[in-house]
């Protein structure tokens, strides 16, 4: 009987750690063969020091320019180093804040600049991400079964791989995250010092990496505010001296957002193109169900006639209600955390879009922390009904362990189409780019001719 027991929870790990190397392996697989897309070619021109000032100046000039006049854009060169990475951002694009593009700077002056050396930088964070979930969940959930499900459903999540996959600074934003929020749980927890001095620089790293960290440090004072407030008045002092200090320390780039908000506005203007509700209706069930079920690279995709496709992701979309509301039965710091950090940012990007007019709320690199807190929603479900114990509950814990390994299945099912593709719905603008290479490259003399470079720039 000992031997029987005891090899349940072996299998089960057994199967985890295959899961888990797999996922993680699935990170690194095809970097060179994806699209190099747009927004990859402005953070390599970035990561090198380089600006569009430059760019347009030297290819936007009434002139034929050869081929390698254009690639010593995307190339290092000596006078270029780390200063002039921060400053083309401040003074060209300062929505975009500097710490991805500095750490992948020093990434490939050590290991170049093919597209799998920088994207491999977005893997590796990716990686570290699991093992900070998991260290996230058990200061939330203070439950090692619930934040193994967890760091399982980001491991398999084609979401969290196809970002790993891109030289963009998302697969970091998770990580300081998570990162941020644990340490934030900890420091609440033991009351050092320390803790909360650590606390800071994750802010402060946050920060650096993506102006829409801010959401989570406001989800931070309102989960404290919530839970401790006026009673226990030093949690509120440490965090509101924590979050003060890192103000602070990104009040340089603050001011340049500042100074420049004209500039900022103009570059994001697209959010505001009109779409109609039912649009806006479709794209949330189809960007929501990509957490774990992304089977189309077609961006906004209104195939109402793929009965199996769309059932699939009302079922995903009812399964996460059900999850939402289950979520009560989890203990307060745990179930405010995750109703803050999820629709804090959804209500705030939905609510303009609806009454205004724009498309915020589709942009999935907008949405990174809602759709985190879905999935730990959803882990909390699962990892609860999964482990019930009454013995009542057997029939219960077969129906909810068969939803997990669907969930599971359906998330490997979307890597094995997505890694076999040159372009998935993520580099949208450039979809049709090997296509167009592909021409391009039968032609002995080719010729592009760009109209209105230097505005699209």
């Amino acid at each position: 009987m000992q031997n029987s027991t005891t090899s349940k929870p072996s299998i089960w790990r057994s199967v985890f750690l295959v899961i888990l190397v797999a996922s993680v392996i699935m990170r690194f697989i095809n970097l060179h063969y994806k699209l190099y897309w747009a927004d990859e070619t402005f953070t390599l021109l970035r990561v090198h020091g380089h600006t569009k000032q430059e760019l347009v100046q030297g290819a936007v000039n009434g002139q034929v320019t050869p081929i390698k006049d254009l690639q010593k854009f995307q190339t290092p060169t000596p006078e270029k180093n780390t200063i002039d990475v921060i400053k083309g951002l401040g003074t060209e694009d300062p929505k975009h804040t500097p710490l991805y593009f500095v750490l992948t700077h020093f990434w490939v002056n050590i290991f170049g600049s093919s597209p799998t050396a920088i994207r491999s930088v977005s893997a590796i964070f990716s990686v570290l991400t699991l093992r900070v979930a998991y260290w996230f969940c058990i200061e939330l959930f203070e439950s090692s079964f619930i934040a193994t499900v967890a760091t399982l459903l980001i491991a398999v999540s084609p979401f969290h791989i196809l970002f790993a996959q891109e030289a963009r600074m998302y697969s970091l934003h998770i990580l300081t995250i998570l990162l941020s929020s644990a340490i934030m749980l900890r420091a609440i927890r033991r009351q050092t010092k320390q803790d909360w001095f650590i606390y800071t620089g994750t802010v402060i790293l946050g920060f650096y990496t993506h102006l829409i960290f801010g959401f989570v440090a406001v989800t931070h004072g309102i989960y404290v505010v919530v839970n401790y407030g006026i009673r226990n008045k030093k949690i509120l002092t440490n965090y509101l001296q924590s979050t003060l200090l890192a103000l602070l320390a990104f009040s340089p780039w603050l001011f340049l957002i500042l100074s420049q908000i004209n500039k900022v506005v103009e570059t994001v203007s697209w959010i505001n193109n009109p779409l109609a509700f039912n649009d806006l209706l479709t794209g949330w069930q189809v960007h929501f169900s990509r957490i774990f079920f992304d089977i189309t690279p077609i961006y906004l995709r209104d195939n109402t006639e793929n009965a199996f496709w769309w059932l699939t992701i009302r079922a995903l979309i009812l399964l996460t209600l059900f999850a939402v509301y289950f979520l009560h039965k989890a203990p307060k710091k745990a179930s405010s955390f995750l109703w803050i950090l999820t629709f804090l940012p959804v209500l705030t990007l939905a609510i303009p879009d609806i009454i205004f007019g724009g498309t915020r709320s589709i942009q999935l690199r907008y949405s990174i922390i809602p759709y985190l807190g879905y999935l730990l929603i959803l882990a909390y479900l699962l990892g609860t009904k999964v482990k019930e114990n009454q013995k009542h509950s057997q029939l219960s814990k077969v129906i909810w362990r068969t939803v997990l390994a669907a969930i599971i299945v359906m998330s490997i099912t979307s890597w094995s189409l997505n890694f076999q593709q040159k372009a998935w719905w993520n580099k949208y603008y450039n979809y049709e780019n090997p296509q167009l290479a592909q021409i391009v490259n039968q032609s002995k003399s080719p010729l592009i001719v760009c109209v209105d470079c230097d505005n699209d720039w």
